[in-house]
């Protein structure tokens, strides 16, 4: 008889789901010979995209896809939501309050573990736009404390919280993995890195600016993100974005942060676009697509996800 492991993917907003999904249910995406990228099964629920604008929408807040993977011994239940989807719509959508609110709903599931995509910047000395980072560290910072639009108060702001995966997880991104999903990935149009990579360590770092909800505030709020994260933990992060660290404090479950990347550090009104934004939420699809047949065969040997 299978075991059963659920998974729960957490996706930040519709804009990034809609790619994400895109690429991991694409039955063209093969990587060509002596590669072999794996094709995920039809998903058993796929729901279309939500008008967000609707409150009373039908299906606004259920879940966007299932998917089913078997091995030998073991079967993963995929789950695959977006927070946007569930937020009030009177809201500001970058509200860090409103996501923390209704993360619960997405969490129903009692995952064994948690995936949380949202895209982010990376302050390398090199661009990384269109490339793909995975971790399991993550800082909360309060990018606008006292916004009446979002107020989210952790008692976590200011300190790293550390991975709670098992390390040997991050082993299966080798470079076999990479030539495979690299090959698939799309190129963003400003800054594309060269190569592209999909990097994961159990070192890996992300800053979560909370209660950011004008754009404008961006590069302002990860400079100072950035030199906190830096005076605490001793080192620069490797993402900035808003939302993994707020995912992180809803679950007790094991959780990795998957970021692909749209843009350079400082230079978010130069790298940023909606089709930048597609593509590195695409790539991040592919790199999931990928990793959810690794995780499987991961369980299937005896591994677990908790550290």
């Amino acid at each position: 008889m299978s075991k059963s492991k659920n998974i729960t993917v957490i996706v930040n907003k519709s804009w990034e789901t809609e790619p994400l999904l895109n690429a991991m249910t694409n039955q063209a995406l093969t990587a060509k010979a002596p590669l072999v990228s794996h094709l995920l099964p039809f998903p058993l629920v796929f729901n279309s995209p939500k008008n967000l604008k609707d409150a009373n929408a039908d299906n606004r807040a259920s879940v966007r896809a299932r998917f089913q993977l078997f091995n030998a011994s073991t079967c993963l239940n995929v789950s695959v939501w977006c927070i946007e989807d569930l937020m009030d719509p009177t809201k500001n959508p970058s509200s860090s309050e409103e996501k923390f609110r209704v993360l619960p709903t997405a969490l129903v599931d009692n995952p064994d573990l948690v995936v949380s995509v949202s895209t982010a910047n990376c302050p390398y000395d090199k661009s990384m736009n269109g490339s793909v980072l995975i971790g399991a560290n993550s800082f909360l910072y309060n990018g606008c404390p006292g916004n009446p639009a979002s107020n989210l108060q952790p008692q976590q702001i200011n300190q790293l919280m550390p991975s709670n995966v098992n390390a040997d997880l991050f082993a299966l991104i080798d470079e076999t993995f990479n030539a495979i999903v690299t090959a698939d990935f799309l190129i963003p149009p400003h800054s594309p890195a060269d190569p592209f990579v999909c990097l994961a360590s159990d070192v890996i770092s992300v800053v979560s600016s909370i209660n950011v909800t004008d754009y404008t505030m961006y590069t302002q709020v990860d400079e100072a993100a950035r030199t906190e994260f830096k005076a605490v933990v001793g080192k620069d992060p490797d993402t900035i974005e808003t939302t993994h660290g707020v995912v992180k404090i809803s679950t007790d479950a094991p959780i990795i942060f998957i970021s692909p990347v749209t843009d350079r550090f400082g230079h978010f009104d130069d790298d940023v676009s909606s089709v930048q934004n597609y593509v590195a939420a695409f790539n991040g699809g592919v790199v999931l697509r990928e990793l959810l047949w690794s995780l499987s065969s991961f369980v299937d040997k005896g591994n677990e996800f908790a550290e």
